[in-house]
């Protein structure tokens, strides 16, 4: 009937992990982590009962009489954390209240920039009403190219230094950054 001679090497490493090492400690690696799974099975019964019990121009269903185990797939799942995750510490709060989520503007430097911002200067200032907090505004050069944006994202905008819920969630960007 039921054949175990082929068994998954994945299966056997899910039920080693399930007893954990002797004297009933657990492992540090699976603490917070999430199993998820599924399982299918079938059976098989073919209604002229063949001899040998095979049934005949079958691909996956050849054993007569019998259960099979179709297919099935474990899932360990972990947060990996860390700071930049997405995962926004405010993500709870109420997205509309700017006391909690900060709201800045990053415009570039020299004329063209001080005319965009002189353009949203009543937007600035509901802005720094509604979050009851100075509106950061940003400077950056027009030509940054990726190594000099990340450095400006690294060094200034979020620097290791500072903390999460510093840093505004809304950001308006003005001009061809």
């Amino acid at each position: 009937m039921t054949n175990f001679k082929r068994t998954s090497p994945a299966l056997l490493l899910f039920f080693l992990l399930l007893a954990g090492p002797a004297h009933g400690a657990t492992l540090e690696v699976l603490e917070g982590v999430e199993l998820h799974g599924f399982a299918s099975t079938s059976y098989s019964y073919n209604f002229n009962d063949p001899n040998p019990a095979t049934n005949e121009n079958r691909i996956f269903d050849r054993d007569h009489n019998s259960f099979k185990f179709d297919v099935g797939e474990l899932v360990l799942l972990k947060d990996a954390g860390g700071k930049d995750t997405h995962d926004w510490r405010r993500l709870d709060a109420d997205p509309n209240n700017l006391v909690l989520q900060k709201w800045a503007v990053i415009a570039p430097k020299g004329k063209e920039g001080d005319a965009m911002l002189e353009a949203i200067k009543p937007l600035i200032q509901m802005r720094q009403e509604e979050q009851r907090a100075d509106v950061t505004v940003h400077r950056v050069a027009k030509d940054m190219d990726a190594s000099a944006a990340s450095d400006f994202r690294n060094d200034i905008f979020w620097p290791d230094d500072k903390r999460e819920d510093e840093v505004p969630l809304y950001v308006l960007m003005l001009g061809d950054l």
